[in-house]
Order: C-alpha cells, then sequence, then structure tokens
C-alpha cells in the first residue's frame, strides 16, 4: 500500500521514502530497457520516472536524474523527434 505514489498521492509519514523508492525503480528500469534495447519500455519507464522529476519538491534528488534525462533528450534526437526535444530541453 504506497498510497503516496501517482495516482493517489496522499501524504504520509513515510511518503518521502515510498516517492524515493519509486523513482529509484523507475530509473534502473530505464537503464535496463537501454540495456534490453527495447524503445517501448524506454518510453514507458521514462513516462513513469518524470513525475518524480517534476511534481515532488520533496522527494531527494537523485544521482541519476541527469544521467537519465539527458539520454531521454538522445533518445529523441535519434528519433528525431525535434519538437518533443525543444519542449523537453526547456523543461530543464
Amino acid at each position: 500500500e504506497f498510497d503516496s505514489l501517482p495516482p493517489l498521492c496522499l501524504e504520509s509519514p513515510s511518503a518521502a521514502e515510498e516517492r524515493d523508492f519509486a523513482r529509484d525503480v523507475f530509473e534502473h528500469a530505464v537503464i535496463l530497457s537501454i540495456n534490453l534495447k527495447d524503445r517501448d519500455m524506454f518510453q514507458r519507464y521514462m513516462s513513469c520516472v518524470r513525475p518524480y522529476y517534476t511534481s515532488f519538491k520533496r522527494v531527494n534528488p537523485s544521482q541519476m536524474t541527469n544521467a537519465i534525462l539527458g539520454l531521454n533528450l538522445l533518445y529523441l534526437l535519434v528519433e528525431n523527434r525535434l519538437a518533443d526535444f525543444h519542449c523537453e530541453l526547456e523543461l530543464l
């Protein structure tokens, strides 16, 4: 029961730890998707990890944040999704 995670996002005494744990899991899933060369999986887990970088200000910063965001920017360039690339770049 992780009620502090999306879609509920309820505050609890353990909310910060739960969100940190979920973010770490999704970051590792992004890396795994790269190792498996699965583009759909990469997109899916990037969508899952993004709220932890933008919505939850109380989440402790991750050491992998910049690497994950950089990988996403490279992915958008490789896929020739230039409009999405520029939108993501503006959000940084």
